[in-house]
């Protein structure tokens, strides 16, 4: 699944689609007066049903569109001043209100700095969130009842890190026609996204198990991600961002494609981070226009899988343990605000664990959930001696990833 992978119900008909999922969600819809199809839906943690009032008049909504990252999106008409949308409890989510012609107003907005709804966080025991009353500033909607306080318990220092990680995942959501065509883009069953790749240096294993924490050059570079999805994908696109981000009609052809939508990658950045700004996507004559927020946060939000390995008598590796490191923020944050999955990754010589590895690669884990901190190898025949490099890989909650280093 893409980054971007956005799906509307009320709109489209699913592709694939569970039939006790799609039965269960067409229940919902006849529940609420939703007409429910969409084009793709994975649906993650458990259903939180959202409500709130909003005065139709003075703010000019007249509908909603919930935005996630993984279960589509879902477009709601608000009747008599209110609404309720059945959202999944997994994954982050945020709203954008629009007008009867499907023209943005705005975005919901938490308290202090958080855009997005941080549904991953909310006790698996909730499952009705009251917003209350939206009050309309500018493009802002802000609640009346701070749900921060009442249901998704972050602390202080989280909620700052997730209302800087949530920016880039906002600012793809109130982006909806990216092709600029005066349609938002969902309405024409085309999908557009991007993300970012960072490249880390964790540290060196030395004559142990467990590396050195190397805070030194950290951060060494970032690939960005585009996502396409429309009816004629391209085999190639120029990236061009803003002074400073060191792509000018970069040609980027690496792409990850998976038949009716195309993940690029650009080429590698050796910089910290992308510079806020514009970035524009040409291909086939057509134009894709993204916003990214500023980055500069990353530095202080990065989360590392602080590794250590553990060898059988013969010296294979039996398993790989890690602790969630916070080295330049304060650690009464937990790791799993900011972390969805891990992976776990080997290079080196050698007898390799799967078929098919590509270079040097001896063995890549499952995708692992965040609270998971040990992995038992799937097969018990990669001798450490061997190893050259281990990379503690992670997506955060909103979907832009890391490869962390750790060298021999």
């Amino acid at each position: 699944m893409s980054f971007f992978h956005y799906c509307l119900v009320q709109i489209f008909i699913a592709k694939i689609i569970d039939m006790r999922n799609f039965i269960v969600f067409l229940l919902i819809a006849l529940l609420f007066g939703i007409i429910t199809s969409c084009k793709k839906e994975d649906v993650e943690g458990t259903p939180v049903v959202l409500t709130a009032n909003i005065d139709q008049l003075s703010t000019g909504a007249a509908k909603v569109v919930a935005i996630s990252l993984r279960s589509g999106n879902r477009l709601i008409d608000i009747t008599n001043n209110q609404f309720s949308v059945t959202l999944d409890n997994g994954q982050p989510w945020t709203l954008v209100f629009l007008t009867a012609n499907n023209q943005p107003l705005g975005h919901i907005k938490l308290s202090g700095t958080i855009e997005s709804l941080p549904m991953y966080y909310v006790p698996t025991d909730i499952n009705t969130i009251n917003l209350g009353t939206l009050n309309k500033d500018g493009f802002v909607f802000t609640p009346n009842i701070d749900i921060l306080q009442t249901t998704i318990p972050l602390n202080g220092t989280e909620q700052l890190a997730v209302g800087q990680t949530d920016d880039w995942f906002a600012a793809s959501a109130n982006n909806l026609d990216v092709d600029g065509n005066g349609t938002l883009d969902f309405l024409q069953n085309n999908d557009y996204g991007i993300g970012v790749l960072y490249f880390i240096n964790g540290g060196v294993f030395a004559s142990g198990t467990t590396p050195s924490l190397d805070t030194s050059g950290f951060v060494n570079g970032f690939k960005l991600i585009v996502h396409i999805e429309e009816a004629s994908l391209p085999s190639a696109i120029y990236i061009t961002g803003p002074v400073g981000s060191g792509l000018q009609n970069a040609l980027a052809t690496e792409q990850n494609n998976y038949g009716d939508y195309i993940d690029f990658f650009s080429p590698m950045v050796q910089s910290q981070f992308p510079p806020g700004g514009e970035y524009q996507v040409t291909y086939n004559s057509k134009t894709l226009t993204f916003s990214i927020p500023d980055q500069s946060y990353i530095l202080n939000n990065i989360v590392i899988p602080w590794p250590t390995v553990h060898l059988n008598n013969n010296g294979t590796i039996n398993n790989i343990s890690w602790q969630m490191k916070l080295p330049f923020i304060n650690n009464t944050i937990n790791p799993l605000s900011l972390v969805r999955k891990v992976q776990v990754q080997i290079d080196g010589t050698g007898p390799t664990c799967q078929t098919n590895m590509q270079g040097n690669r001896l063995y890549n884990s499952p995708d692992l959930s965040a609270e998971i901190t040990t992995h038992i190898l799937e097969c018990q025949n990669i001798e450490w001696n061997n190893v050259q490099k281990i990379y503690m890989t992670y997506w955060d909650q909103y979907d832009q990833h890391y490869v962390v280093t750790f060298n021999r």
